[in-house]
């Protein structure tokens, strides 16, 4: 195996490890249900909503009102309306718990390491005296550590998935 191989099978780990580490809530609640889970908890402005169409919308929620959702995107606010939403994903705004970011921590040094090394495999062959060999190691490890504490901080928030009912028509 060579060194770039392995730099890049670290750096796919990397970019999969959030979704493998975030913790999903999935409720299913009504329209009046979810109104009060977003203004009773904390949560970030950021959210996605998944259509019943199957096109997924995301932006910033202005509010929730009696005919749908509220929702600003690049300075431009739409109503979704709720019998569209088949589902709609929360992020809380502090996370519950230090476990995945004291686990990043730890774990940050050995990958730090191998991204290090993995860094000078990119650089090529190179003399022990080159800028290259003296400053890549510590930037690639720094950030490698950085990007899994940040990995860890977002599996510690997890997700909130509101999945509404299908809405009968009036007859």
């Amino acid at each position: 195996m060579t060194k770039q191989t392995i730099a890049m099978a670290i750096l796919a780990a990397l970019l999969v490890a959030p979704e493998c580490l975030s913790k999903t809530v999935t409720l299913s609640v009504d329209w009046d249900q979810a109104r009060e889970i977003w203004e009773h908890g904390d949560f970030r402005q950021a959210v996605k909503v998944g259509l019943r169409s199957s096109k997924r919308l995301g932006g910033k929620l202005v509010g929730i009102t009696d005919s749908g959702l509220r929702v600003q995107k690049r300075q431009s606010e739409t109503v979704i309306p709720r019998d569209q939403i088949h589902m709609i994903r929360l992020v809380p705004r502090r996370a519950s718990t230090w476990n995945k970011r004291i686990l990043a921590i730890a774990g940050g040094v050995p990958v730090g390491f191998f991204a290090a090394y993995g860094g000078l495999a990119l650089c090529g062959d190179i003399d022990a005296d080159s800028t290259c060999n003296k400053t890549v190691p510590y930037l690639v490890w720094g950030a490698a550590q950085y990007v899994l504490f940040r990995i860890g901080a977002k599996a510690d928030r997890g997700a909130v998935i509101l999945l509404l009912p299908a809405t009968a028509p009036a007859t």
